[in-house]
């Protein structure tokens, strides 16, 4: 037995059967098969369940002096740092006119890729191809896999939904 599992359990975890593994079982699992925390990370995420450090993950709350330092060294050519989540966290001015938005404008909350392609016209007009917003969405929605049951990307997707439907 390996993490005190049976070998028929792993037969059907393999077959992709209905085992529904409590996240302790995970846990058994990953430290059998010593895995790294991002396998083990990837691992819950598979078995449908929210990673053990979820809770407790640290929040992006800005960037560092140095990633600042580095956006601006990249003028006169445009960048941005974004999360996972397409939040627009820090830019510079070639960013901004690039993209026919002064961010310092926006409110925090609504400086998102996707939500500006939904809300903001300047923005949309600069990406006219309405692949791009497919491709944002599909984006966000693997990422969003990966933070099942997390609120803020949960409160995140509500309104992309709403005006989806209106786009």
């Amino acid at each position: 037995m390996l993490a005190d599992v049976g070998v028929t359990w792993y037969t059907w975890l393999e077959q992709g059967r209905e085992v529904n593994p409590s996240a302790t079982v995970m846990q058994a699992v990953a430290e059998a098969l010593q895995c790294s925390p991002l396998e083990t990370r990837h691992l819950f995420v598979l078995a449908g369940l929210t990673p053990l450090e979820s809770a407790n993950a640290p929040q992006c709350e800005g960037i560092s002096p140095g990633a600042r330092r580095m956006l601006d060294s990249l003028l006169p050519q445009p960048a941005s740092i974004q999360k996972p989540n397409f939040d627009i966290v820090a830019w510079n001015d070639a960013f901004c006119r690039l993209m026919g938005v002064d961010f310092a404008t926006i409110p925090e909350d609504d400086r998102n890729c996707i939500y500006l392609y939904l809300t903001h016209p300047g923005w949309r007009s600069r990406l006219a191809n309405r692949d791009v917003l497919t491709t944002f969405v599909s984006y966000f929605r693997a990422a969003m896999a990966e933070h099942r049951g997390d609120p803020a990307w949960e409160n995140k997707l509500a309104p992309f939904l709403c005006r989806l439907r209106r786009v």
